[in-house]
């Protein structure tokens, strides 16, 4: 397949599975070209980020114990010039950045400035600090605003995927907290989440495999 893997990566979390991504694929046989997203007037303080992404955070978490009401404000970046910005040339796009409470500004920005998305499968990953076994405040804030977004452009989510940074921006909320949080709740340390761990390289792996069997289930001919 010829596969766009398109990304943005703040602090070098998301470009590590990125990487990961493109070696895996391109060991399967797969033709790959990347993406790389650049925000633009993007804040480098991580105070000032936090400011932006505040005011819809309460939609967010309301949406979040009250599934599927689909309530949250989704700010969004400029980006700069794409080297690809039309994929209707590309049989998957895989599209990756990380969570910032909800999905980033610049990944927001791409899927409403990238043209080609209609009637393309589209899989998607992020990194965050906590546990993807956290499934609705870690990949449905995420994954929400993602799906909804595609789905306007005319795609279609085949695969997603979460994976643990173990890192967090956010000062009031250390790093500490998440893991104390997947101790007790999962019994297992936040590391066990991460991209380098046993877990980790398994998810990647299905991830892929999802793409795979999506390509075998829509393209193989059909016997009556």
């Amino acid at each position: 397949m010829n596969i766009l893997l398109a990304s943005d990566s703040r602090k070098g979390h998301t470009e590590e599975i990125t990487n990961a991504l493109s070696e895996e694929l391109r060991s399967r046989g797969h033709h790959i070209e990347q993406e790389l997203i650049c925000p633009v007037d993007m804040p480098t303080s991580s105070w000032l980020l936090l400011g932006r992404c505040l005011p819809g955070v309460g939609d967010l978490l309301f949406s979040c114990m009250i599934t599927p009401t689909k309530r949250y404000s989704q700010p969004f970046a400029r980006i700069a010039p794409l080297r690809y910005p039309d994929v209707r040339d590309f049989d998957r796009i895989i599209i990756g950045g990380p969570k910032w409470m909800h999905l980033s500004f610049p990944i927001a920005g791409y899927l409403k400035q990238v043209n080609g998305l209609a009637n393309k499968k589209v899989a998607g990953y992020t990194s965050f600090c906590g546990s993807p076994n956290q499934e609705v405040f870690e990949m449905y804030a995420y994954f929400l605003p993602f799906s909804d977004l595609v789905h306007a452009a005319g795609g279609e989510v085949i695969a997603q995927m979460g994976i643990s940074s173990g890192y967090t921006d956010i000062r009031p909320l250390p790093a500490a907290w998440f893991r104390a949080v997947c101790r007790i709740r999962f019994k297992r340390p936040l590391s066990s989440y991460g991209l380098n761990s046993e877990w980790g390289g398994r998810r990647l792996k299905s991830f892929c495999d999802a793409i795979e069997q999506e390509t075998s289930r829509t393209e193989a001919p059909v016997i009556a």
